[in-house]
This record gives C-alpha cells, sequence and structure tokens, in this order.
C-alpha cells in the first residue's frame, strides 16, 4: 500500500507518533474533540487565500490555468503545519520538483496547480466544519465509518478530494457518513 498523507503537528512528531488506536466500535464514533463545529466566519485558511474563491470550481481551474506558484504550496504548509514531502507526495510530485519551482519562480502544472487549490479548499472546510485544522486531520486519519480506507487515503486524486469534500458536505448538514 502507498505512503498515506499524514498530517502531524510539529509537537507530535518531535514525541513520536501515537499509540495505536483499537479498531472498535467507539474508535469509529467521533470524540467530542472532532465533532463540527458550528462554521466560522472567516477561518485562517480562507484569511489566508481570500484572493481565491475556493468554493467556486470555475474559480479554482482558471486560477490553476493561468498559475499556481510553488509559493503558494509553501504558505499553506506553513499555515496548516503539514510536511512539504507529505503534501508533494499527496500531489504526487517530489519536494525536489517544488524547491526547483520556488527558486525558478515557475507556476506548477495547471493540473499540480488544481489539485493543491482543491487540497487547500478541502482544508478550508475541514477547518470550518471542525471549528479547527487538528480535528480535522484527527478526522482524515480514521477510517470513513464502516469502511476500511481512511479519508487521508483519498487525496492523492483531484476526484479523492471531491469525494472527501462531499463526505464533509453530508457531515456539516448532519449526514450519517
Amino acid at each position: 500500500m502507498g505512503k498515506t498523507f499524514i498530517m502531524m503537528s510539529a509537537k507530535a512528531k518531535r514525541t513520536g507518533p501515537a499509540a495505536p488506536r483499537k479498531s472498535t466500535p467507539a474508535a469509529h464514533s467521533q470524540s467530542s474533540q472532532d465533532k463540527p463545529a458550528p462554521a466560522a466566519e472567516a477561518s485562517g485558511i480562507s484569511q489566508a487565500f481570500k484572493d481565491i474563491d475556493l468554493k467556486n470550481n470555475y474559480q479554482l481551474v482558471t486560477k490553476a490555468l493561468s498559475g499556481v506558484y510553488a509559493d503558494t504550496f509553501i504558505k499553506f504548509v506553513d499555515l496548516a503545519n503539514i510536511s512539504r514531502n507529505d503534501l508533494a507526495a499527496a500531489m504526487n510530485i517530489s519536494a525536489k520538483t517544488i524547491k526547483n519551482k520556488l527558486a525558478d519562480k515557475a507556476p506548477l502544472d495547471p493540473n499540480q496547480g488544481e489539485h493543491l487549490l482543491k487540497i487547500i479548499a478541502l482544508f478550508e472546510m475541514g477547518e470550518q466544519v471542525f471549528g479547527g485544522l487538528e480535528g480535522f486531520k484527527r478526522w482524515l486519519e480514521r477510517p470513513f465509518f464502516g469502511k476500511a480506507r481512511k479519508p487521508e487515503d483519498f487525496i492523492r486524486t483531484t476526484g479523492g478530494v471531491d469525494l472527501i469534500m462531499d463526505e464533509l458536505k453530508r457531515l456539516a448538514y448532519g449526514d450519517a457518513i
């Protein structure tokens, strides 16, 4: 199986991985920390990327076609507190490619740019639904209820990001997932 999109905080990386979770029905239910919170008016991600309408797929695609630069990648990993290597792997590119694009001030390939923007939009929605990024990141690491796969397993494709987005919308509206 391929590497998953692990999103550990800097503190978790220093202290090591958490103990494995037991696979019990209770482990599949949401803890009080992971329950969706009321939507925030303006999240950190939506503020940081306010020049892009992250809820508008047409604008995401046109922005990707006109050029998304590596500094957007860096800005996002810093804001979301995730590893550059993990995000690059989730986008099916190397961290070295990001480094080179940053040095050359060159845009990402349109498909890579679209993928990045969709991941940013996903995190914006997750931040709003869960009231913060930490609860959302924990949710990404847990299996979908009744299924073996986790949401983070689907981030490697734009269609997978769309699938996770659909699940988040269901969760935000109180539908069982």
